[in-house]
This record gives structure tokens, C-alpha cells and sequence, in this order.
């Protein structure tokens, strides 16, 4: 009975090896999945972040395109500015030159007979004459 006794002993022994090795071997089991899970939520965190990075970027792409389109526009606007100012510089030029070459008829007198306009002579000194 002392053999049978020391038999069952070592068989319960290796059962209860057995036990503890296969608790052992589930919580790591258990370990394993939750850093499965772990790393699929990550994953899809990740996967959500470059999504959003990438709106961002064509978010940011378009913003830049139109504050281009907004400077050409300007720019646009600059040179039919600058020509409006040109063609205004170029108007006051000629109107100077027309009141420089003009001469009023109470100025004549002063003006050579060369430049004075046709059919029109200088007052004789009495007032009297061709031209008074």
C-alpha cells in the first residue's frame, strides 16, 4: 500500500504541475490577446491619425493654392493700376503741352508773329487797324 501511496502521490504532484503550468500557460494566453488588442487599437489609432494628417495636408494644400490664385488676382490688379497711373501721367503730359503750345487770344501780343495763328495780325499802337 506504501507503493501505491508513493505512486499516487508522484501522479498527483504532476497533475498539480500540470495545473499550475496550464494556469500559467492561459494568463499568458490572456497577456498575449490583450497586447493583440493593444496593438489593433493602436494600429487603427494610427491608421485614424494619417487620415487626418492627410486631410490636413489637402486642407492646407488647397488654403495655400487659393491664397495664389487671391496674389495673382492682385498682382492683376497691380498692373492695370500701374497702367491706368500711366495712361493718367501720359493724359496730364499732353494737357501741359496743349496749355503750353495754346496760346490764349488776349496772350498773342507777347507771341512772335511766326507762332501767332493764321489771319490774325497785332493791333496797330493806336488801336486802330487790322486787328482792333
Amino acid at each position: 500500500m506504501v507503493a501505491q501511496e508513493v505512486v499516487q502521490d508522484a501522479q498527483r504532484r504532476r497533475l498539480a504541475a500540470l495545473a499550475v503550468e496550464d494556469v500559467r500557460v492561459r494568463k499568458a494566453e490572456a497577456r498575449a490577446q490583450a497586447a493583440e488588442r493593444a496593438l489593433q487599437a493602436a494600429q487603427a489609432d494610427l491608421t485614424q491619425r494619417r487620415a487626418t494628417l492627410d486631410l490636413a495636408q489637402v486642407t492646407a494644400d488647397e488654403r495655400d493654392r487659393i491664397a495664389d490664385a487671391r496674389n495673382h488676382a492682385a498682382d492683376a490688379r497691380d498692373s492695370v493700376a500701374d497702367e491706368r497711373d500711366r495712361i493718367a501721367d501720359d493724359r496730364d503730359r499732353i494737357a501741359d503741352k496743349r496749355d503750353r503750345t495754346a496760346a490764349h487770344p488776349a496772350d498773342l501780343d507777347v507771341l512772335e508773329p511766326a507762332w501767332r495763328p493764321f489771319g490774325m495780325h497785332q493791333p496797330e499802337p493806336d488801336g486802330k487797324g487790322p486787328g482792333a
